[in-house]
Formats: C-alpha cells, sequence, structure tokens
C-alpha cells in the first residue's frame, strides 16, 4: 500500500512538473510572437520612415539658400517647394518635417510654433546616431520613443542636400507609430489568453490529480475487500475441514 501511494505521489509530481513547464511554454510563445511582431513592425515602419525622409530631402533640393542662417535659408525656400514638403507630409500622414543643420539648429519646420527655426532640435541628443548616420550619407532612422502626449513616434532621417556623402544637413521626418497601440491590444490579448492557458492547465492538474487519487482509493478499496473475500474464503475452509471430523466422532458415537 505505501509503495502505491509512494507511486502515485511520484506520478502526481512529474505530472505537476509538466504542467508548470506546459505553461511557461505557453507563455514563452506568447511573448516571443509578440516580440517578433512588434520588431518586424518597427523595422518596416522605419524603412518608411527612411525613404520619406530621402523623398523629402529630394522635393527640398532645389533650395540654394545658405546652411549658416535659418532664416536666409527659410526666405530662400520657394512656395512651391514648401507646400510639396506640406503636401508629402500630409499624404503620408506626417507628424513632422524638419531640416537640420548638422550642429543641431533647425533651419526649417513645417511646425514652426513647437520647432522654430534657429533652435535646437528636440530629438538631436536623443537620435543623434541616426543623426550622424544621415550626415555622412546614409538615410536612418530611430528608435521608437514616446512623445510628451503619450503618443509613440519614430524619426527618419536622410542627408540634405540629397546624393552627398558628408551633407551639411539632414531631412527628419516624424510619424505616429500608431501600429504599437494595436500591438498594445495585442499584448493584452495574449496575456489574457496566457492566463486563460495557465488556468486551463492548473485546472487539468487539479483533475489529474484528483483522478489519480480517486484511483488510488479505489485500488485500496478492492484490495481490502479482495483480503476480505480471501480470509472469508479460508475460514470456510478451515470450518469444513474441522465440521467433517466431528460429524465422523458424532456419527461414531451415535
Amino acid at each position: 500500500m505505501k509503495k502505491t501511494g509512494s507511486t502515485a505521489l511520484l506520478r502526481s509530481g512529474w505530472t505537476a512538473l509538466a504542467a508548470v513547464l506546459l505553461a511557461a511554454l505557453l507563455l514563452g510563445v506568447n511573448w516571443r510572437y509578440y516580440q517578433l511582431t512588434r520588431a518586424g513592425l518597427s523595422a518596416d515602419f522605419g524603412d518608411r520612415l527612411r525613404l520619406l525622409a530621402s523623398l523629402a530631402s529630394t522635393s527640398a533640393g532645389d533650395v540654394s539658400g545658405p546652411l549658416n542662417d535659418a532664416a536666409s535659408f527659410r526666405a530662400a525656400i520657394p512656395e512651391r517647394t514648401a507646400g510639396d514638403l506640406r503636401r508629402l507630409a500630409s499624404d503620408f500622414g506626417l507628424s513632422g518635417l524638419t531640416i537640420v543643420r548638422e550642429d543641431g539648429v533647425v533651419l526649417f519646420s513645417l511646425r514652426e510654433g513647437l520647432i522654430p527655426p534657429g533652435e535646437i532640435y528636440p530629438n538631436w541628443d536623443m537620435d543623434y546616431p541616426a543623426i550622424i548616420a544621415a550626415l555622412e550619407g546614409t538615410p536612418a532612422a530611430s528608435r521608437i520613443f514616446r512623445g510628451a502626449d503619450g503618443s509613440y513616434l519614430m524619426a527618419g532621417y536622410a542627408p540634405f542636400p540629397p546624393g552627398t556623402g558628408a551633407a551639411g544637413a539632414v531631412a527628419a521626418v516624424e510619424a505616429d507609430a500608431a501600429f504599437l497601440a494595436r500591438l498594445e491590444r495585442l499584448r493584452r490579448l495574449l496575456l489574457a489568453a496566457s492566463a486563460a492557458s495557465v488556468v486551463g492547465v492548473a485546472l487539468f492538474l487539479a483533475f489529474i490529480l484528483r483522478a489519480t487519487n480517486s484511483l488510488l482509493q479505489a485500488r485500496e478499496s478492492l484490495s481490502r475487500s479482495e483480503t476480505l473475500a480471501s480470509m472469508g474464503r479460508m475460514a470456510a475452509g478451515i470450518a469444513h475441514e474441522i465440521r467433517n471430523p466431528l460429524f465422523i466422532i458424532r456419527s461414531a458415537a451415535e
């Protein structure tokens, strides 16, 4: 009986370990799926912003204003070019389009109230590696950052003027990474699915343990019944063996 109980306990322990590993596997798979999805969407969004920054640089490529003075540069931008840049920002949902000098000074901005020309570009320190890459001639994208209003933003940078290996400025475009809001819903959905999976595994484990305990009790009850039945058969055999001689003695006495 003790051996049976120990075996059942051991099996229950292995079942619990398997359930824990299964729950950990489900959580790991869901989290990995979320990370891969976010990384893939971020990479695609960064590629899009690099292309838009290059397009903005090309659209403003006919500007011949001096880069050493923000007011002179802004005055040198034809209204047609400024209109093209505004349409570009509107058509592709850009939240900002800026031309930034190599020392971080803003030369042109579609949002002059928020990013005034002549001031230091607000994302200069945060996006410095991407800006340096663009100044060296390679379009680049920043990491996703969170704006003051709680939205998620990403910026793309391209050398300005376009086609230069060592540019004196960069064209910067910013866009709202709206897909992150949908990813947050996906993350909550995956968390809910993981929680449901853990609860399901826990219920399955409880069912297995209860079923194992019931089988163990049934086996012990059957074993006791077999023992009592064996004792009954033995008692009947003994009574039969005793009754036969007594019957012979009584017959002889009569």
